[in-house]
C-alpha cells in the first residue's frame, strides 16, 4: 500500500498533475487579456453601436449646418427683395407724381403732343379735348395712380389697383417707341435710339417696377 502511494506521488510530480487539473482544463479558454469570448463580442458590439451613433450625430450636425446656411441665405434674399419692392413702389410714386404735375404746364403739353398724336391707341383724344386738356387728363391719371400705389401700408387692394394702372400707363408709353417717328434711327443697318427713344426707353424699367409692385400687392391682398 505504501509502495502504491509513493508511485502515485511520483507520477503526479513527473506529470505536474494537480488535484484540480481536470476541473481547470474543463473551463472554457480565455483570451490573452483574460476576457471570455462573450465579453469580447459584447465589447465589439458596443463599439459598433457607438460608431453608428457618432456617424448619425455627425450627419445630423452637417444637415443642421446646411439648414442654418440655407435659412441665412433665404433671410438675406428676403431682405433684398423687401428693399427692392419698397424702392420700386415709392420710386414709382415719386416719378408719377412729378411727371403728373408737369402735365399741367404748357411746355409739357406741347412736348407729349407728337407722342400721343402718332399713337394708334391715343390719337383720338385730340378729337375730343384740346392740347392742354389731353395733357391735363393724362397728368390727373398719373397722380391718381401714384396716390393709389402709395396706399400699400393701409390697403394692399387699392395699391394693386394703382400698380395695374401704372402697368397700363407704361405699356402705352413703351408703345410710343414703335409709333413715334424718329424714336429709332438706323445707322449702318443697326437701330439706334433717337431723341424720343432716349426719352421713352426708361419706361421699360418703370414697367418692370409696376409689375413687381402689383405682384407683391396681389400676394397679400
Amino acid at each position: 500500500m505504501s509502495f502504491d502511494s509513493s508511485l502515485y506521488r511520483r507520477f503526479r510530480l513527473q506529470h505536474n498533475v494537480g488535484a484540480g487539473s481536470f476541473s481547470q482544463h474543463a473551463k472554457p479558454p480565455h483570451d490573452s487579456a483574460g476576457a471570455s469570448p462573450e465579453s469580447c463580442l459584447s465589447r465589439i458590439t458596443g463599439e459598433s453601436e457607438l460608431r453608428k451613433i457618432m456617424d448619425a450625430t455627425n450627419q445630423f450636425a452637417s444637415t443642421e449646418e446646411t439648414l442654418v446656411k440655407a435659412l441665412l441665405r433665404a433671410k438675406s434674399r428676403t431682405s433684398l427683395e423687401t428693399a427692392g419692392i419698397h424702392v420700386s413702389r415709392y420710386g414709382l410714386v415719386v416719378t408719377l407724381l412729378l411727371i403728373g404735375v408737369l402735365k399741367f404746364t404748357a411746355g409739357e403739353a406741347q412736348g407729349i403732343q407728337p407722342l400721343v398724336a402718332n399713337s394708334p391707341l391715343l390719337f383720338w383724344l385730340y378729337r375730343i379735348f384740346t392740347l392742354q386738356g389731353v395733357s391735363n387728363l393724362i397728368g390727373m391719371i398719373e397722380i391718381v395712380v401714384a396716390l393709389l400705389i402709395a396706399l400699400r401700408p393701409w390697403s394692399a387692394r387699392l395699391s394693386l389697383v394703382g400698380s395695374i394702372g401704372a402697368i397700363i400707363t407704361f405699356v402705352l408709353t413703351v408703345s410710343f417707341l414703335f409709333s413715334t417717328p424718329g424714336a429709332f434711327q438706323f445707322s449702318h443697318g443697326f437701330p439706334l435710339l433717337g431723341d424720343a427713344g432716349q426719352f421713352l426707353i426708361k419706361d421699360l424699367v418703370l414697367l418692370g417696377a409696376s409689375i413687381l409692385t402689383a405682384a407683391e400687392a396681389r400676394r397679400v391682398s
